[in-house]
């Protein structure tokens, strides 16, 4: 294992995978998950986070690419938003482990409370800037309308809460210390 301030020389592969899962878990999602027009579980958030902790922000290129090669499955009418929509939802996570990462480096967060920092700083704050940009995006593109965008930003965020806190979170703190013995995990485990 390297030592903490030694800096993780990741394989090639880890500039590619994060397409294919992030892709396979919004496909299972929109299978599986997906009623009335709402995501249950938003299985390409749930993948794309622990990923940018483990990988950094290589994943962001992938996560754009796959959501917006997806955003038709959502029932975005507007072809010409497949683009901004992938952008928005890559940009969740993407802030969420910025966020953490400025902070955690400039040691004003405690240790102590490490996964209090990451359920506000990486799972909460993103959700509530981001989602009411994705609502807004669907409501200009003629999907939902004007009086949906706070019940459903509430709902969304209800929801990236609950998955963030019962499947990301868990699955970094479980299997981090495990990837990162491998040399394919950046996040220190600490």
């Amino acid at each position: 294992m390297p030592p903490e301030n030694q800096k993780v020389n990741l394989p090639w592969w880890t500039w590619i995978a994060p397409f294919f899962l992030i892709l396979l878990a919004k496909i299972i999602s929109v299978r599986f998950f997906y009623f009335d027009g709402f995501f249950y579980l938003y299985g390409s958030y749930v993948v794309a986070l622990p990923l940018y902790f483990m990988w950094g922000a290589r994943v962001f290129y992938g996560n754009v690419l796959a959501e917006s090669i997806t955003s038709n499955l959502t029932g975005l009418n507007s072809a010409d938003m497949y683009i901004v929509h992938g952008l928005a939802n890559a940009a969740k996570p993407f802030i969420g482990y910025s966020s953490y990462k400025l902070l955690s480096r400039a040691k004003i967060l405690p240790k102590a409370y490490q996964g209090a920092w990451i359920i506000i700083f990486a799972i909460l704050i993103p959700a509530l800037l981001i989602n009411p940009i994705l609502i807004g995006l669907r409501v200009g593109a003629g999907d939902f309308n004007l009086s949906a965008i706070l019940p459903r930003t509430m709902k969304q965020v209800l929801r990236d809460l609950i998955w963030g806190v019962t499947l990301s979170y868990p699955f970094m703190v479980k299997y981090t210390p495990f990837l990162k013995l491998k040399n394919i995990s950046r996040w220190p485990a600490d």
